[in-house]
């Protein structure tokens, strides 16, 4: 990867990961004075929904160009691919709801 895509995606990963998680805030009830102006509140509102609500269509944008990063495709590069992604995701996914499951259990039972 060039220096100059690292930077731009390293720049990029921290507002839009603050993006991301705006989409699940309700600001209104953070900031309710700011949203009680008439005008102003509406635009504010819809300028913070459009801006979050783009942040995860370019996270999978970015997650795609990483992903065929080289220009080659072929199904044993995919493949490779994939079977890093289920080590490297997967697994984890599994393995920590099983925790979760089994905390969660445990503390039925304990109760």
């Amino acid at each position: 990867m060039k220096p100059t895509e690292s930077d731009v995606i390293s720049f990029l990963r921290f507002p839009l990961i603050v993006a991301v998680v705006l989409i699940h805030t309700d600001l209104r009830v953070v900031f309710p004075s700011l949203y009680s102006m008439p005008l102003y509140g509406e635009g504010l509102s819809l300028l913070i929904d459009v801006i979050c609500e783009s942040a995860v269509p370019l996270f999978f944008f970015i997650s795609g160009y990483l992903f065929f990063r080289n220009g080659e495709f072929c199904t044993s590069i995919y493949a490779s691919k994939l079977r890093r992604r289920v080590f490297s995701l997967l697994i984890p996914y599994f393995l920590w709801n099983v925790i979760c499951i089994l905390i969660v259990a445990i503390m039925q039972y304990v109760k």
